[in-house]
């Protein structure tokens, strides 16, 4: 135990490594705390994505609409 070194241990100042790979599992405390961490957005930020998104998909919906009504209306003008 005295010479044990976890996951994300450096080893420094050394010339020779020797070294044993121990695999014990996802519930250590090392494994646990590695996960990942939460998004600290606040409700006010997640809802201005949703707006933004939203006033994105909107805007693509009047561009293709009006692109539709444009060849329509080129057709009627060359017949």
């Amino acid at each position: 135990m005295n010479n044990l070194l976890l996951r994300g241990c450096t080893l420094k100042n050394t010339i020779k490594i020797l070294g044993i790979v121990i695999y014990t599992g996802h519930t250590t405390k090392v494994m646990m705390n590695s996960l990942g961490y939460r998004s600290k957005q606040s409700k006010v930020f997640k809802q201005l994505n949703y707006f933004i998104y939203g006033v994105f998909t909107f805007l693509f919906l009047i561009s293709f609409t009006i692109g539709i009504v444009q060849l329509y209306l080129l057709k009627d003008i060359e017949t």
